[in-house]
């Protein structure tokens, strides 16, 4: 990843899709409960999307 630089004068201009359209991950896991096991979660840090 030594090529991926975060450049703060465009994250005025870092859009994403609406919160709305995705449902909570642990909703999902939780009526997933008895198909999965959860072994690990993972937290988000940054979502970039190119320009």
């Amino acid at each position: 990843m030594g090529s991926i630089v975060f450049r703060k004068e465009y994250a005025d201009q870092l859009l994403d899709e609406s919160p709305a359209a995705y449902r909570r991950l642990s909703d999902v896991m939780q009526a997933q409960c008895d198909l999965v096991a959860t072994r690990d979660t993972l937290k988000t840090v940054l979502n970039y999307k190119s320009l």
